[in-house]
């Protein structure tokens, strides 16, 4: 059924609900508090604007197989609220949930919030688009996309497929932070700090997007995750970055991504840690044909820590077909005139990297204490004077470095 008739926007959704219909928005609505949804709906008009600080706008709890999708918009007020998260779209213990075909979330603090339980959740064919001023009104914590931690246990078999996200809070897609969501498949997004209407990219002083996509952040990490043939460009920390505990036992695969001209720093709050891709703790890695353009401070940065190497190594990583172009040195923030590094190593035992293609101008050297070198290259924390299980099995150009 459609809203035309409908008094309220709740009211409609009741009705819905009673013929076990979907509801179909067709005009604009403005709400003042979260909204139950009890049935699936479909967007032909809108948008659904959300007017009252703090507050969210739908609220999923409960719901197998439901659905909200089409070409209308979900308004949000930007706020932060610690009490309550403030989402778009807060979903919980709703099975088989698909959200997008053309839909798109603006101005909310947290776009899309899954609390979990959601086994099957497939976000997909998403816009998000922010302000100028970022998410929330510090950005200090805010996503596009968020999952934790969940009181109603972990979401399995997530997928973040096709979306833009467009935004300008804290992180594009933080889909398992502080150890929860175990397996899920980002894959195929566009990450981009861009104005309000979506038009044209920000410039470095607006950008407040410190990361684009973030695995793991505060974690441990159990299962699988994938990201595969996304493209980040344009945030001031980090473009991909995956973290876990040194205890782990999941597995990260890292497929066909880029990152472009990300790691430029923050006046103000920043991250020392930046460049294109981070790999952080321990965790298993397999890295293919990834690519980090224009990059700033370290294109690709592997550091296992919370231990040391010989009781507590950490992961493993393989990396191979690796791409680095046109890396370049910081101007603002904490990294602000270190020169660029392409690959560095910190405390990374048991790590494979083959088939390199390197091209960094005016890079930082080798680092104290370690048995390779090369041009672009960059090693910290070997052990006893060696290699600490570290092996190069091939570069391309100016090669990484070679073995004593």
């Amino acid at each position: 059924m459609d809203d035309k008739a409908a008094a309220n926007l709740a009211s409609a959704i009741a009705q819905a609900t009673a013929l076990g219909d979907e509801l179909i928005i067709t005009r604009d609505w403005v709400i003042t508090a979260v909204l139950p949804v009890t049935c699936p709906i479909r967007f032909m008009g809108g948008p659904i604007k959300q007017t009252t600080l703090g507050p969210g706008i739908l609220s999923i709890n409960d719901m197998p197989d439901v659905y909200v999708v089409g070409d209308g918009q979900l308004i949000g007020t930007n706020a932060e609220n610690a009490a309550t998260p403030s989402a778009a779209i807060l979903i919980a213990n709703s099975p088989r949930a698909y959200i997008g075909d053309g839909l798109r979330i603006v101005t909310a603090r947290f776009g899309i919030w899954d609390n979990g339980g959601n086994h099957g959740l497939h976000v997909n064919r998403v816009t998000f688009l922010g302000s100028t001023s970022g998410g929330g009104t510090s950005a200090s914590s805010a996503s596009d996309f968020y999952g934790g931690a969940n009181p109603a246990g972990p979401t399995r078999d997530l997928r973040i497929t096709n979306c833009l996200f467009l935004g300008n809070s804290k992180v594009a897609v933080l889909p398992n932070a502080n150890g929860g969501n175990p397996d899920f498949i980002v894959s195929d997004n566009i990450v981009c700090p861009m104005n309000p209407s979506g038009t044209a990219r920000l410039s470095i002083a607006d950008t407040q997007r410190h990361y684009g996509i973030m695995t793991g952040y505060t974690g441990g990490h159990v299962g699988t995750r994938v990201l595969a043939n996304n493209i980040v460009i344009g945030t001031a920390c980090i473009g991909f970055v995956c973290e876990s505990t040194t205890t782990t036992t999941g597995s990260t695969v890292l497929s066909g991504n880029a990152a472009v001209e990300c790691g430029f720093g923050l006046v103000g709050t920043d991250s020392g840690m930046r460049g294109g891709f981070v790999l952080l703790n321990g965790q298993h890695v397999v890295a293919t044909g990834n690519l980090a353009l224009n990059c700033y401070v370290q294109s690709l940065f592997v550091k296992w820590v919370n231990g040391n190497l010989s009781t507590n190594p950490g992961g493993t990583a393989t990396i191979s077909g690796f791409v680095v172009r046109g890396a370049r040195a910081a101007t603002q923030g904490l990294g602000a005139g270190l020169p660029p590094v392409g690959v560095r190593l910190e405390n990374a035992a048991r790590v494979v990297l083959a088939d390199f293609d390197i091209d960094v101008t005016d890079a930082r050297g080798c680092g104290r204490r370690q048995s390779e070198c090369g041009h672009g290259s960059y090693f910290l924390g070997s052990r006893n004077g060696r290699r600490a299980d570290c092996q190069w099995q091939g570069a391309r150009r100016r090669s990484l470095c070679r073995s004593n």
